[in-house]
């Protein structure tokens, strides 16, 4: 039940962002029209996702209105914003993200490139000068003239301090491009890389490493919380303290999407581990994204938040295939999966946005799966235990050699001949057709899979032609929710 809801709430909204409600409505009563002559269990689902696609509908069309991502198509132009992101280095300077308010009221979000020797960071005010490129998904805007009118506030101010230090320690104890690929492990902030080795990462589908996802919080909370067991430390006052150090970590990274996503779900996992009932990690991710989509559509349009729920699906499939596994199997194998799910996910989405393709994606994560984990947790003994010089020295030296590993392997994986692919990106249909020959091909995998395919099966037996409706009829729900706007 709740991945239909989860999943009704995003088709809405994509609907609602895509100028496609009549279709939508018309879907919505067949939907509710089937539900008649279904079983009664997928008579529940039906109707639940049918409330669900009109919800997320008119969400996503109240919210659309209220916040659009378009900036004024001019030439040339001068507006007043706040930027809300942190700085991220780009080939020819950085860019950030800011926020603007149109003339008819609304806030509006551009993605703007900044030119290399200009000061900014997250929470300033600027008076911004430039040229504009503007698509029907996002304004793009190249900066002429950048003048800073307020800078940010106390709280912005220190979170900023605390990135600078940890970033101090990474830099003093992991040099070079390793402390910098290490410090992007943790906090995402990979400034410190060069533009051949950023290269190097995209080429050999490693680039996910330094954008802080859900895997980062998933660390965090795993860590918390193993700590809190070792010391015997349980009771619901144990959860709202791991709960705040949770917070404390998605303030200093910054909330971005993907982070605002995986904290609520590490949240919603600790709350549910506490109650003694295991937490449904699909259920749980779906219902996440549709509900953060009916809040703010604009996210539908992040190709990070994309990227993080795709990945993060490739993980849960994973790890439930992993779950049969001996002990020992699953020690050696789930990692290697994981970072293969992960890729395989993400692959098509790639490919659909940049129109390229990394043969290489598969084998650099899965060789680099094992050296991942192990070199972000000795990035976080480096900040932690800083003031310990021992222990700071031996984590930064073992964090030195994982990282130089994890960075020889997408050097050596990006310099293979013909294992990097170029083409006109693909259509969203096309995309369509890939991912759901990939959700065929994992359903028989894992437990939920397998549990549809015996309920369709019997449902086909009993009614073959509602359910081969029913089938169509899901087709064409999923079709509505990838049509690009």
């Amino acid at each position: 039940m709740g991945l239909g809801l989860g999943l009704g709430l995003l088709v809405g909204v994509r609907a609602a962002t895509s100028g496609m409600t009549v279709v939508l409505l018309l879907v919505v009563v067949g939907l509710v029209a089937l539900a008649v002559t279904s079983p009664k269990d997928v008579r529940s689902l039906l109707v639940g996702a049918s409330l669900a696609c009109v919800l997320g509908l008119t969400g996503g069309s109240f919210r659309l209105d209220e916040r659009s991502h378009n900036v004024p198509e001019r030439p040339e132009y001068r507006f007043n914003a706040i930027v809300i992101s942190d700085p991220r280095t780009s080939a020819s300077g950085f860019r950030a993200t800011v926020l603007w308010r149109h003339d008819d009221g609304t806030s509006r979000e551009a993605l703007v490139f900044f030119p290399p020797g200009v000061t900014i960071s997250k929470g300033d005010w600027v008076v911004i000068r430039g040229k504009s490129i503007v698509d029907s998904d996002i304004g793009m805007v190249f900066s002429t003239s950048t003048i800073i009118t307020k800078p940010p506030g106390w709280l912005e101010t220190t979170r900023q301090s605390i990135r600078n230090r940890s970033s101090q320690h990474m830099t003093m104890r992991v040099p070079g491009s390793p402390g910098s690929l290490t410090l992007g492990l943790l906090i995402g902030d990979d400034s410190g890389l060069s533009q051949t080795e950023r290269s190097d990462l995209r080429r050999s589908g490693l680039s996910h490493l330094t954008a802080v996802s859900g895997w980062n919080v998933s660390v965090v909370v795993a860590s918390v919380g193993a700590l809190f067991r070792a010391l015997g430390a349980r009771g619901w006052r144990w959860i709202i303290v791991q709960v705040a150090l949770l917070a404390v970590y998605v303030w200093i990274v910054g909330l971005e999407p993907p982070i605002q996503r995986a904290a609520i779900m590490g949240t919603v996992a600790l709350i549910a581990l506490h109650l003694g009932r295991p937490a449904h990690m699909l259920t749980s991710l779906v219902l996440t994204a549709g509900v953060m989509a009916t809040w703010n559509p604009a996210i539908l349009q992040s190709l990070s938040f994309m990227l993080s729920f795709l990945a993060m699906v490739g993980l849960i499939v994973a790890s439930r295939v992993t779950s049969g596994l001996g002990r020992w199997q699953a020690a050696l194998f789930s990692p290697a999966l994981a970072a293969g799910g992960a890729g395989i996910a993400t692959a098509p989405l790639l490919a659909a946005t940049f129109g390229t393709f990394s043969a290489m994606t598969l084998p650099a994560n899965v060789v680099a799966a094992p050296l991942i984990p192990a070199a972000t947790y000795a990035g976080i003994v480096v900040v932690l235990g800083s003031w310990i010089s021992p222990v700071a020295a031996v984590s930064g030296w073992l964090a030195w050699i994982l990282s130089s590993a994890t960075l020889w392997v997408s050097g050596f994986a990006a310099d293979i001949p013909h294992s990097h692919f170029t083409f006109a990106p693909m259509q969203p249909s096309t995309a369509l057709t890939i991912y759901l020959g990939l959700a065929l091909a994992a359903a028989p995998l894992i437990p939920e899979g397998r549990a549809v395919i015996r309920r369709w099966g019997n449902w086909f037996h009993l009614t073959p032609a509602a359910a081969l409706l029913a089938v169509l009829v899901l087709i064409g729900i999923l079709a509505i929710g990838a049509v690009a706007v």
